[in-house]
């Protein structure tokens, strides 16, 4: 099983990461155990995108990503988490994943990004705010 994944992915491989199973169920389809496997693989890949997309987007806002993270209801808090989940998701990345990182439900990212698109179509400045910090965001991905 590990030498399935370990053949292209051998830097990003951790074993805390591989899921060791004491009995393998016998409903468990070809191809379960790997497809898990590859889905953890992936999600601490993007625990670093998620951690770095936080960073700048509360350092714009003048926040600690720690208090970005908090369940806190103030409407620029919400606003900059807001962005932060549709950065994310336009980076491709699972609702699951991101709702995962914020400890909040996969619908709360979708309402999140929805929530933003709709913003986008009907404020103008909002859209100008959103596309300076995409560029902010993506000019720091670029660097590193």
């Amino acid at each position: 099983l590990k030498s399935i994944i370990m053949g292209k992915n051998k830097d990003i491989i951790n074993e805390d990461l591989l899921i060791k199973p004491k009995v393998i169920s016998p409903y468990a389809y070809p191809g379960m155990i790997e497809g898990l496997i590859v889905h953890r693989i992936k999600f601490a890949n993007s625990d670093g995108v998620c951690r770095d997309v936080t960073n700048q987007v509360s350092d714009l806002y003048g926040f600690t990503p720690e208090q970005l993270k908090e369940k806190n209801r103030r409407a620029k808090r919400v606003e900059a988490r807001q962005i932060c989940m549709y950065i994310l998701k336009s980076k491709k990345l699972l609702t699951v994943d991101i709702g995962r990182f914020f400890d909040l439900d996969h619908t709360t990212v979708i309402h999140s990004v929805n929530a933003v698109n709709n913003r986008i179509e009907t404020d103008p400045e909002y859209r100008a705010l959103l596309y300076k910090i995409i560029d902010r965001v993506n000019a720091f991905s670029n660097k590193n």
